[in-house]
């Protein structure tokens, strides 16, 4: 007991053991409460197969899809048991390894590739800026350093956020279809709170499995594990840490608070759409151009850098006011908004003819190209306002995501060719399946690693390589775990 209290005051750990406790219970409370269902479940369908005397009601278990989807608000006890099923390991396991897509006829299935190999590279990207960057020189000048930095790394994001504004424009529409084409205030709850189940949960057990963590491993030099969560973890739980500056809780989780507070504009711009198209298009069109505008001249004065490291007084500047704030990262989920209210009201297909189709695919990826390529060629940081800087800073979203958007649409337009084949093969649907877990549990378990060792990393290609493929299966295999334990038993529908 004397050698805990030492390590809570020696500096290397939180100096706060009673918010390690409340951390650790919460975790608790949250894992124990699916495998309590998963017991009561297991039981009451042993019951049935050894003929006990169940009532008829109880007696119904029911496995199939649409268990999960659904439980009715009341307080019977019929209603308990169907909620302890809801969150039994028997039923949120189904379908998370299946191959087959979870949307009717197979649409939007470039998405999972696209998905999966956006995650893939931020992965890549936090292995590197959490693990190598103490080996920077030696990167540089090898031979594979275009993959061993992981390049612009913030293209990943700026795709996951045009995803998530196609599919909360497509839920949003579904759900405004089945309420007879009308709006409600209820309806929009519903839909904010359907997105709150889907990332809360988890994303508030990782908060507290990290502090928690913390009171057995090294995370040095983290200390947002320490004052940072002590002082600041309401952020996370209210969704609005990446508005508060460098002293976050859990850093990476800033992108689940911005992606929530895109997800709450959706909304008001198809009111806007429903409306009048006009008055959508002004709309949209000025919040492009501020989105852009704010991108390109807040980098300029701040002399802010591509995606080279910064130097730590500046750091805290660039996180809050450029890379983590909605008002510079809007483009991407408003280009995701346009493209998903266009693929699920179209009545015809954007692209008729096969060289439209060519010139589309050539224009897309040469930009995609050229907007890689200008990164490392902008990687400096400017020691003036640098015209070349503020132009990519603001246009270089914009421009990546319209790239993406095409090749989403050709894809679901049958012009996709071999790489639409690629993009929708069965084997990304079950990590794409896990994908949230993945993105919140890897640089823990980065920072881990880092924690245990006694040496400095020494890069090398073999090495990196080595420890990529090891952190990619040590997530994959934790994150099944998450999910099927976390996410998706909280993640149930009520009506």
């Amino acid at each position: 007991m004397r050698e805990r209290d030492q390590h809570f005051s020696s500096g290397n750990y939180p100096e706060d053991p009673t918010g390690v406790r409340c951390s650790q219970f919460v975790c608790f409370v949250i894992v124990a409460i699916p495998l309590a269902a998963t017991l009561f479940t297991a039981l009451k369908h042993w019951q049935r197969n050894k003929g006990g005397a169940l009532s008829p009601e109880s007696s119904k278990i029911n496995y199939g899809k649409n268990t999960r989807n659904h439980v009715r608000l009341c307080f019977s006890r019929h209603c308990l048991e169907r909620l302890l099923q809801m969150l039994c390991l028997q039923n949120t396991s189904k379908g998370v390894l299946s191959t087959a897509s979870s949307i009717p006829g197979g649409a939007y299935s470039s998405l999972y590739g696209i998905r999966v190999l956006s995650l893939l590279w931020i992965i890549c990207g936090h292995l590197a800026k959490l693990t190598i960057q103490n080996s920077l020189e030696t990167l540089k000048s090898n031979r594979l350093y275009v993959i061993s930095y992981s390049g612009p790394v913030f293209l990943a994001v700026d795709t996951f956020l045009l995803m998530g504004g196609l599919l909360s424009a497509r839920t949003l529409l579904n759900f405004i279809k089945r309420a007879d084409g009308e709006m409600n205030a209820t309806l929009v709850a519903r839909y904010l709170l359907n997105r709150i189940k889907r990332t809360q949960p988890l994303n508030i057990f990782i908060m507290c499995l990290a502090i928690g963590l913390s009171s057995l491993f090294s995370l040095q030099p983290h200390q947002f594990l320490g004052t940072g969560c002590k002082k600041y973890w309401w952020a996370n739980v209210l969704l609005v840490n990446n508005l508060i500056g460098n002293h976050i809780c859990i850093p990476w989780t800033w992108y689940i608070s911005l992606d929530f507070q895109f997800y709450a504009t959706t909304p008001l711009l198809l009111f806007f759409y429903k409306l009048n198209l006009r008055v959508f298009t002004v709309v949209s069109g000025a919040l492009l151009l501020l989105t852009t505008t704010v991108g390109a001249v807040l980098p300029a004065l701040l002399q802010m850098p591509v995606f080279s490291p910064l130097p730590i007084e500046k750091k805290e500047v660039y996180y809050m006011y450029y890379y983590s704030s909605p008002f510079t990262r809007y483009g991407p989920f408003l280009i995701g908004i346009i493209t998903g209210i266009y693929m699920t009201t179209k009545t015809d297909r954007l692209i008729k003819q096969r060289w439209q189709a060519a010139v589309g695919w050539f224009c897309s990826l040469s930009l995609m190209a050229l907007l890689v390529e200008m990164a490392y060629i902008l990687k400096d940081t400017p020691s003036y306002p640098s015209i070349p800087h503020a132009l990519y800073q603001g246009l270089h979203r914009t421009l990546w995501t319209c790239a993406v958007s095409w090749i989403i649409v050709a894809c679901e337009e049958g012009y996709g060719g071999f790489i639409k084949s690629f993009l929708c093969c069965g084997i990304w649907i079950p990590l794409s399946n896990i994908s949230l877990a993945c993105y919140l549990i890897h640089p823990l378990l980065i920072l881990l690693y880092n924690g245990a060792q006694v040496t400095p990393f020494i890069y090398t290609d073999l090495n990196f390589m080595y420890l990529f493929f090891g952190c990619v299966v040590s997530t994959v295999l934790i994150s099944y775990l998450l999910t099927v334990l976390i996410e998706r038993p909280y993640f149930f529908k009520l009506t």
